[in-house]
């Protein structure tokens, strides 16, 4: 849409409704999230070692810093979803810079060897039931945050639409290291780090037609 029927559309429509701010719409939409999450973890239960766990600093580490990650990311989402990012342009980049922390976490305290025969070997167990346990758990809340980012009018739809992939899949991926007793640093890298890089580089393409400004 070109800058002249842009305007003609706009005075058109007439004055609107001002969006909520970013942070009353990440905390809704995080609320509505953990209580799906929550119901989906009691339905499907913790892992049998969740207590013992819950006293490893690395893994609560990972959980907390996953946690950054969602929430972050969902908030750079719904101030993507305004032509200024909110003024907060920087923000796409806060989820990024808590990836390194998690990694250090995660691995650090894996069972195992991260080598090219321990990787070979966990791909051909085809283990396809974890990627696609987190893309499930990510739908409805994936489906929730687009929606409301699209109500917005971003200019940067990739940004926007990674940014809310990246948030929906960060707690997928947490609900799933708090039901699968699988420490594995192969498994973990092959079978959830892998398939999230890939569903981001999917919402980054859905986002740049599904949240394009009309």
């Amino acid at each position: 849409m070109d800058t002249d029927k842009l305007i003609q559309k706009m005075a058109s429509e007439g004055a609107q409704k001002p969006l909520p701010h970013p942070m009353r719409q990440t905390m809704l939409w995080l609320i509505g999230t953990l209580v799906y999450l929550g119901v989906l973890g009691s339905y499907n239960g913790l892992r049998a070692d969740i207590s013992d766990k819950f006293s490893d600093l690395f893994y609560m580490s990972e959980i907390a810093l996953l946690i950054g990650i969602g929430i972050s990311s969902a908030l750079a989402a719904f101030c993507l979803s305004r032509p200024d990012a909110h003024q907060k342009p920087w923000i796409k980049y806060v989820a990024f810079a808590l990836t390194l922390p998690w990694m250090i976490s995660a691995f650090a305290g894996a069972s195992g060897e991260i080598t090219l025969a321990n990787l070979f070997h966990s791909m051909t167990l085809g283990q396809f039931d974890c990627p696609w346990h987190i893309a499930l758990f990510s739908v409805p809340p994936g489906i929730a945050i687009f929606l409301i980012v699209r109500m917005g009018a971003t200019i940067q739809c990739c940004w926007a639409g990674s940014m809310a992939t990246l948030s929906v899949t960060a707690f997928g991926y947490m609900l799933m290291r708090l039901i699968e007793q699988n420490d594995n640093p192969a498994h973990l890298i092959v079978w959830h780090a892998l398939p999230i890089m890939l569903m981001c580089m999917v919402g980054m393409m859905i986002g740049k037609f599904a949240l394009k400004w009309r």
